[in-house]
């Protein structure tokens, strides 16, 4: 495989990766664990795009963190396909000065192409970029970007019937954009393949692939984009590693380890600094099909509701009445009702979802939990709902859930500590890791709480005392209304470890 100051025709190519290289997808997305090779092969996608493109193709993308990262890695680095033959004498980078941004100038077959460097935080610099008609993006690390910019970025591939997009990244935060809007909506090679046994469709010249990791499946739309391809790719994507060297590294980190997820898939969500992060793999997932439960066991359907004062538009809740820019749609806390299903005794649980009213008006959202209820008592007929926890915090929510709500037996504000059992929210945090960690909570697969619940999970975050740290957004509100009927509940589940 080609290294420092290389030559593309030394490149040692996997099935995977061959099929990026003759991948003609609008918008394509390479990702995976650092270390597998995706910057090597997007930049060589990138740059053959780019020669071979129309004489009225002119400008490009490279986007990134910020303009020295981006220098560093492309311009500078020896390692940088820029910088191997047949590509490091067909270019000239010109620094930002006065009299313009950064740019690169690319010797393409039909004539001199135009490749602008852009910080993809910076609202200033990106706008003055995106005046221009772009014929091809490049977005390093697009995981990390401004949403704002990145949905721009692929409007605008969309709307120009000749332009594309290539992006990579780490694993990230399962909220991005880059997740929800790209990637979960883009073809796999799972599509490619049949389903579990991944074998070759047929008339297909190609061997048998891995398939893409259930942690990421789980999150894809079932009405997927035949425009848009992902590939996740593995370390034994990247030839650089010798079978002893890859046999080491997964001695390092067993399979199906947090640091499995982390750094040999590069799975989103999975970041060292997060609590529950290990207690989201396929092992804590479940396809709970009530009638094949055992009804007369679990009878306690538990709700709690974290009060918030902001809503949703619809760029981020498809069915939301309110439009990006209204009052109440900027960042902020909103209110989310979760649900736990016990067994009669309390000493297993499922989280069998979520729901957020979203609305403006206090009582609608009482109304809308109320009805809510109510739902669950048609999918769980044999449950019983014993407890309605609210957000201590908020007492004209309580008064008026309580005129709202009929079908709960017990509503009342959480319990967020009791020092009488030294009770406080560090304790409540070790208990909910407890109960997953014994395999005594599981997570219902359904679409709450694969858009939810489980990012929140991922990027829940502690602060040096061990409580949850708020970061002022959905994740926490969540994570707050789960974390209430842990705590509200502290002195029962004590009992049952």
């Amino acid at each position: 495989m080609a290294g420092a100051n290389g030559d593309i025709k030394e490149i040692v190519y996997t099935p995977m990766t061959k099929m990026i290289v003759n991948d003609e997808h609008k918008i394509l997305t390479i990702y995976g664990a650092t270390g597998n090779g995706k910057s090597m092969y997007s930049t060589l996608k990138f740059l053959t795009r780019i020669i071979r493109s129309r004489p009225t193709h002119n400008t490009y993308i490279i986007a990134g963190r910020d303009i020295q990262t981006l220098e560093k890695r492309f311009i500078e680095s020896n390692h940088s396909v820029f910088n191997w033959k047949p590509f490091k004498d067909k270019w000239t980078y010109y620094k930002q000065n006065k009299s313009g941004g950064s740019q690169i100038i690319v010797k393409g077959k039909y004539g001199d192409k135009q490749i602008f460097l852009t910080p993809f935080n910076n609202i200033n610099t990106y706008s003055r970029v995106l005046g221009s008609t772009i014929d091809g993006f490049f977005i390093d690390e697009a995981v990390e970007s401004d949403e704002l910019f990145l949905q721009e970025c692929v409007s605008r591939t969309i709307r120009q019937e000749h332009s594309w997009l290539i992006q990579t990244s780490n694993g990230g935060d399962p909220a991005h954009y880059f997740y929800w809007g790209v990637v979960d909506k883009s073809m796999t090679v799972d599509d490619v393949y049949e389903n579990t046994d991944n074998k070759p469709v047929e008339g297909s010249k190609l061997p048998r692939l891995r398939s893409v990791p259930y942690e990421e499946l789980r999150y894809q739309s079932d009405d997927r984009d035949r425009y848009k391809m992902f590939y996740h790719l593995s370390l034994e994507d990247n030839p650089t590693y010798t079978q002893s060297q890859l046999e080491a590294y997964y001695r390092e980190y067993p399979k199906n380890s947090y640091m499995y997820f982390s750094r040999i898939l590069g799975v989103r969500g999975f970041t060292e600094e997060s609590p529950f992060s290990s207690y989201t793999t396929q092992s804590n997932i479940v396809k709970l099909d009530y009638p094949y439960v055992d009804r007369e066991e679990y009878t306690q359907h538990v709700f709690s509701v974290d009060s918030g004062g902001h809503v949703f538009s619809r760029k981020i809740m498809a069915d939301s009445m309110y439009n990006d820019g209204d009052f109440g749609t900027n960042k902020g806390g909103h209110t989310v009702v979760m649900n736990i299903l016990f067994n009669k005794n309390y000493t297993k649980g499922y989280i069998t979802g979520g729901y957020f009213p979203n609305d403006m008006i206090q009582l609608n959202n009482a109304e809308k939990i109320s009805q809510y209820i109510y739902m669950q008592k048609t999918m769980y007929p044999l449950a019983q709902h014993p407890y309605l926890f609210n957000d201590p915090a908020d007492s004209s929510m309580m008064a008026s859930l309580l005129s709202r709500v009929k079908n709960v037996n017990t509503i009342r504000p959480a319990t967020k500590r009791d020092m009488s059992i030294k009770m406080d929210e560090p304790v409540v945090i070790s208990l909910m890791q407890q109960w997953f960690a014994d395999g005594k909570l599981k997570i219902v697969d359904n679409e709450f709480n694969r858009r939810w619940l489980i990012p929140a999970l991922q990027q829940a975050r502690l602060d040096n005392k061990g409580r949850l740290i708020d970061n002022e957004d959905w994740h926490s509100d969540v994570m707050d209304a789960l974390k209430y009927i842990f705590s509200s509940l502290y002195r029962l589940l004590i009992t049952k470890i």
